[in-house]
């Protein structure tokens, strides 16, 4: 039992997550019927003329298979968890899976495909304005779609992001022991926020903080990072080899901003790119 678990009756409330690849292949395809050429662009990543060998989400992808084929070898349970966590922490610094989901809520508002959606949109609380690391990207992400009216995409993306374990376990500010991550020298977890709590012999619930996680608690928001990744980057997939052939579409490419008739460009192998 943990060292906080021998002074109080710990509370672990069951996860009740969104499924992460059905959430997101709804806006998929509310992104498609909006406006397909921005969807297309979208999937593309448009970003200019660029050379093979230059997109970081299929090394992503690679890493997020190879880890987890590992993940369920026979391997030591402690470098389970902490293969997991690496894991886990490369997940959350992935800004190819944020541009993506953003650009597909902006796609969804009849706005256009921009470079760099995240930082387009979504009022952040106080201190966090100038936050630009991952965590301060899932929270854009998720404040772009609850303002879109996408709440259970903004739950996935606030549920399976945080912030005190990627920071401790990157800066190696963390101790793994018995059923546990605990923060050494890390902001630990608010227990009212992230609904880790305790209660007193009355059964009253604190409002805590705490610097130990544990697994049972983290596990499963672990999992869901690693189901989300992968649904976004087998969405991009899907989606661009459901194009089998050339398709005309309506864009907004004219020199005044209004709609020319553009070509979506595909072959056996799914949509590549487009011409006027």
């Amino acid at each position: 039992m943990s060292e906080s678990g021998d002074r109080h009756k710990e509370i672990l409330q069951e996860p009740s997550f969104p499924e992460p690849f059905k959430v997101l292949k709804e806006l998929f395809e509310k992104a498609r019927a909006k406006d397909e050429f921005e969807f297309g662009c979208t999937l593309l990543r448009i970003r200019g003329c660029q050379d093979a060998g230059w997109d970081p989400l299929i090394e992503s992808d690679h890493l997020i298979h190879q880890t987890v084929a590992f993940l369920n070898s026979p391997i030591d349970e402690l470098f389970r968890r902490r293969l997991m966590l690496f894991l886990y922490c490369h997940l959350c610094e992935m800004d190819e899976m944020y541009r993506i989901v953003a650009n597909m809520i902006r796609v969804c508002q009849g706005e256009r495909y921009h470079m760099d959606a995240v930082n387009t949109g979504g009022k952040l609380p106080k201190g966090w304005d100038r936050t630009y690391d991952c965590m301060g990207d899932a929270l854009r992400v998720s404040r772009l779609a609850r303002d879109a009216g996408f709440d259970a995409v903004g739950d996935i993306f606030e549920s399976a992001l945080i912030r005190p374990v990627r920071n401790g376990f990157f800066h190696s500010q963390y101790t793994l022991f018995d059923d546990e991550f605990r923060l050494t020298n890390a902001p630990p977890l608010s227990g009212k926020g992230l609904k880790i709590g305790y209660v007193d012999e009355t059964g009253a619930p604190y409002n805590t903080q705490t610097s130990i996680v544990p697994f049972e608690w983290l596990v499963p928001r672990i999992q869901l990072a690693i189901n989300t990744a992968l649904a976004v980057m087998n969405l991009v997939t899907e989606s661009r080899r459901s194009y089998r052939e050339c398709k005309k579409v309506q864009g907004r490419m004219g020199h005044d901003g209004g709609y020319v008739e553009l070509t979506l460009l595909a072959d056996e192998n799914g949509l590549y790119g487009f011409q006027g």
